[in-house]
């Protein structure tokens, strides 16, 4: 189902409403929860739980800090705040990574090959992560800014994690194909 046919079936919105915000995606290409939100139609949080429905991935809340294993610590802030993205827990082999947007593949590849865990995508607030980041970040963030050499470290650590994200067969395939359709103007 889509996210405004969930949001009818339980509902949180009219019709009328969702055909309103298709209108007004038409015009400015945003993301139809964002417009519903924007009209006052329906909370973010009721956006937030049909999205985890629609994409069968959990919504969880941001209760603590970040866990401090080897494997997480070279993920910078600044990495984290750019892609909306917070580590919540390490178990097994496998990291549970809280983010704004699971649906962006090209963050989980970067996140799998810096930690080389296996990555459990959970939705949350982007709010709520980018607030988490400041709040357990934050000190080592103006550590960071302070030293001209370890802010160009952290730009050089976010430039490795894309670099090795872009090295995956399926997103080396993806580009090849869009260079070639822009080379024949498709």
């Amino acid at each position: 189902m889509r996210l405004g046919e969930i949001l009818v079936a339980r509902g949180l919105v009219e019709a009328d409403d969702v055909e309103k915000a298709l209108e007004i995606q038409r015009e400015r290409g945003e993301k139809i929860g964002k417009i519903l939100v924007d009209l006052g139609f329906v909370s973010g949080r009721d956006v937030l739980a049909a999205l985890s429905e629609q994409l069968s991935v959990p919504l969880v809340t941001i209760e603590g800090p970040p866990p401090a294993t080897p494997e997480t610590e070279g993920l910078t802030p600044r990495f984290l705040r750019q892609s909306v993205a917070l580590p919540l827990a390490v178990r097994d082999s496998t990291l549970t990574l809280a983010m704004a947007d699971p649906l962006d593949f090209e963050t989980l590849a970067a996140v799998r090959s810096f930690t080389g865990l296996r990555v459990e995508p959970v939705l949350a607030a982007e709010q709520e992560i980018l607030d988490a980041i400041d709040k357990y970040y934050g000190e080592q963030e103006k550590t960071a800014a302070e030293g001209a050499g370890e802010l160009a470290e952290g730009g050089e650590d976010l430039e490795h994690l894309r670099d090795m994200a872009s090295e995956a067969p399926v997103i080396r395939l993806v580009n090849a194909m869009i260079a070639q359709a822009v080379e024949r103007r498709a």
